[in-house]
């Protein structure tokens, strides 16, 4: 508190000052100069706690974070409102589970929980997403494609009665707006290895899809599956040369989910996978071309 006495005495001294300009009389003088004293005294006893209130905090918070610290929690990350209540909740709930002792089936589910979402926040970090529903990749998928600025390139590998979906109609449409917008989209079409109701001989499906998108401005590639080398015939779309997503099919043509990934080295080897598939790919520039591609691939596949 000494060092705001200095300021109430300069208080006391302007008091004084106007007092005797204004040659009040002795007992206005003296109610005067009580008030100021006491004003100057509430006013230093506040500054005081202000200073030690501070002082307070600052030692909380330099313990906060030396705690904080010791438990791997960097000071940011705690001082992020919505990261500090989703803490505050997981630290509370781990007690009040441990607390049951006499249910420990439930502490147990606890930390199983929490090393799943471990797992998953490290994928997070690694830059890549794991869906078990084509749902979730797709609702992901489509903001990332209308974010994308250049290019879009795709390999299809995929039961046909995908595209006619909810699902694949809704990325068909993303494709058409990607073009609107001036994206380069090319896809390459891999096609003639299956013998299935889901994929008709004749390719009839295929080619309405295919000439669709080329009325959208979809620059499109067909490829004989017999040519693609098996470790690479499989779906995926790169976007910007940034992002790699892969749908995960079974072998009915049912879509488990599947990824999306920015590491580097998943972008670059879905890069030279798509490279090496377009090598051994063949331009359709109309459906002239489109019926004499798919004419080739029908008439090998009758000779296999």
């Amino acid at each position: 508190m000494k060092e705001y006495l200095p300021l109430a005495f300069v208080n006391s001294i302007l008091g004084a000052l106007i007092l005797y300009i204004l040659r009040e009389e002795p007992i206005q003088a003296l109610f005067f100069s009580m008030l100021v004293a006491i004003v100057n005294f509430l006013y230093v006893i506040r500054l005081d706690m202000l200073k030690n209130h501070r002082q307070v905090l600052d030692s909380i918070d330099a313990k906060s974070t030396e705690i904080l610290h010791a438990i791997g929690v960097r000071k940011e990350v705690y001082e992020d409102e919505s990261m500090r209540s989703i803490l505050q909740d997981i630290i509370s709930n781990y007690c009040n589970i441990k607390a049951k002792s006499q249910r420990p089936i439930y502490f147990k589910q606890l930390i199983k929980t929490l090393q799943s979402c471990s797992a998953v926040i490290s994928d997070l970090a690694k830059g890549k997403l794991v869906f078990e529903k084509e749902e979730e990749r797709i609702s992901v998928l489509i903001p990332a494609m209308r974010e994308a600025e250049r290019t879009l390139k795709a390999v299809s590998h995929i039961h046909i009665n995908w595209w006619f979906s909810g699902l694949g109609n809704k990325y068909l449409e993303e494709n058409r707006l990607a073009v609107e917008r001036g994206l380069k989209v090319e896809r390459i079409f891999v096609l003639g290895d299956r013998k299935s109701k889901e994929e008709p001989q004749d390719f009839k499906d295929y080619l309405d899809l295919i000439k669709k998108q080329l009325d959208f401005g979809v620059i499109v590639y067909v490829a004989r599956a017999s040519d693609v080398s098996k470790e690479i015939r499989r779906n995926f779309l790169i976007l910007d040369d940034q992002f790699v997503t892969k749908p995960d099919f079974n072998r009915e043509g049912t879509n488990q989910g599947g990824m999306i990934s920015s590491d580097p080295s998943v972008v670059s080897g879905a890069i030279d996978d798509w490279e090496c598939i377009r090598v051994v790919s063949q331009p359709i520039e109309d459906s002239k071309s489109l019926d004499e591609m798919v004419q080739q691939i029908t008439v090998s596949q009758d000779q296999r």
